[in-house]
């Protein structure tokens, strides 16, 4: 079989606890557990997009770009039909709202993978009824349940150059 440069998944067997979350997430059935491990058991069937990594307790799951056999659409969706609907119903991790009623979004904190829901992703990413709380005990922030809060990179906008008055600039946020 040929093979071409691609974008595909690697697992690290080294990190792998053998939980089997990332079995779920991969629609196309290219990662199954093999004695114990995660493992890409096809090539042709993984399709690189990685919606498997979000969900990896270990970190143990990554993208690469290496030589492998081409993705092989009919494959991957020969063995999505065989295999029948895959379903772990998730739950946001602050509300507890199920995937049925909202749409959730992976989110990794203190080593976990998680999920929130797009009502309360704001909050964790901009304040809002949540307050960041840490100790000199606990540096992690913590949302007013103890919890520990999700830290989202804050969006800034940019700074607007404003024109100088005669002899000033002045640069406003």
């Amino acid at each position: 079989m040929d093979r071409v440069l691609r974008t595909i998944v690697r697992i690290d067997e080294e990190l792998c606890n053998g939980c089997g979350l990332c079995v779920t997430p991969c629609v196309e059935g290219a990662i199954e557990l093999v004695n114990g491990k995660a493992r890409v058991i096809k090539e042709e069937l993984c399709d690189g997009a990685g919606f498997c990594l979000g969900i990896c307790p270990t970190g143990a799951l990554s993208v690469e770009t290496r030589e492998a056999a081409p993705f092989d659409a009919q494959a991957a969706h020969a063995r999505e039909q065989a295999r029948g609907p895959q379903y772990i119903e998730q739950t946001c991790f602050r509300c507890g709202s199920s995937e049925r009623g909202a749409v959730l979004l992976p989110v990794r904190t203190e080593g976990r993978s998680l999920w929130v829901c797009t009502h309360c992703r704001p909050t964790l990413s901009h304040g809002g009824s949540v307050s960041a709380r840490a100790s000199p005990a606990s540096p992690t922030p913590r949302d007013d349940r103890g919890e520990a809060r999700a830290v989202f990179p804050a969006l800034q906008p940019p700074a607007r150059y404003l024109p100088p008055s005669p002899g000033h600039a002045i640069i406003a946020a």
